[in-house]
């Protein structure tokens, strides 16, 4: 298995396949070209690459984990050595077409949306189903990222769509949680402690969620009339709280599509 990046979601990967024992360090290539990316998992075993095209000539599956705007010149490089190889791209934007143009018509590609909590094992990974995806490469995808989370499969022109639901989101709720700490330090609260219920209290909210409840129901039970929590959302009301989100998950899918320009 191949590696072409090695950056936060490539690593994240790299780290849950050595931490489950579900690969040899030995059997897993990498390359990127900041060399102190690859340190941490040379040390535990992972092989570096001369290059992008080395890696390709040596590998089975081609992990493809660089940003957009670098992929046209990656696939340049690893296009004449492609032929009967499998590829595997977390690229935003870049659909199965764009890629499978720039590489040998034998090749195969499966394009995969995965998010940072991968790195701790609760990854919501969405791949896409296309046309031609051999059903061994898509139990291959399957397989590999349900050992970091839950795996869904959408048709491919869902994929763009989904970046705001769960690979964007994360981001979403990282800053709502600086916000809310940085208000609980402005009252006296200690940051780490604020912060920590903070955290808890969105791991047991997501709890509440998987158990089918909707979130406007799960809403008016914290909400009761005259209350702390109506007062609040009063607040997030006058500021448009929620056609902002609404926006922003929408701005994810339109440069989506741009970066596949």
């Amino acid at each position: 298995m191949g590696f072409i990046g090695a950056g936060h979601m490539a690593s994240a990967i790299v780290r849950i396949l050595l931490d489950k024992n579900l690969i040899p360090p030995e059997n897993i290539l990498m390359f990127d070209p900041d060399e102190a990316r690859l340190a941490p998992h040379t040390a535990r075993g992972v092989r570096a690459a001369a290059s992008n095209r080395a890696l390709a000539e040596e590998s089975l599956l081609i992990i493809l984990a660089v940003k957009p705007q670098v992929m046209e010149t990656v696939l340049a490089e690893v296009a004449p050595v492609s032929a009967e190889k499998n590829f595997l791209s977390i690229a935003a934007g870049l659909s199965t077409h764009y890629l499978r143009a720039r590489l040998d018509p034998s090749a195969h590609v499966v394009r995969v949306m995965p998010n940072t909590p991968l790195s701790l094992g609760f990854g919501a990974t969405v791949i896409a189903r296309s046309e031609d995806l051999p059903k061994e490469l898509l139990h291959t995808a399957q397989d590999l990222f349900s050992a970091a989370g839950v795996v869904t499969v959408l048709d491919e022109d869902k994929l763009n769509e989904v970046i705001g639901v769960s690979s964007t989101s994360p981001a979403f709720f990282f800053r709502m949680a600086g916000v809310m700490r940085r208000a609980a330090e402005a009252q006296g609260i200690d940051p780490d402690t604020a912060l920590t219920l903070i955290a808890r209290t969105m791991e047991g909210s997501a709890q509440m969620l998987l158990t089918g409840r909707a979130p406007e129901t799960l809403v008016s039970e914290v909400a009761s009339p005259g209350g702390t929590t109506r007062a609040a959302l009063a607040v997030l009301d006058d500021s448009d709280f929620d056609d902002a989100l609404h926006r922003a998950m929408l701005r994810c899918t339109e440069r989506a599509y741009e970066l596949s320009q």
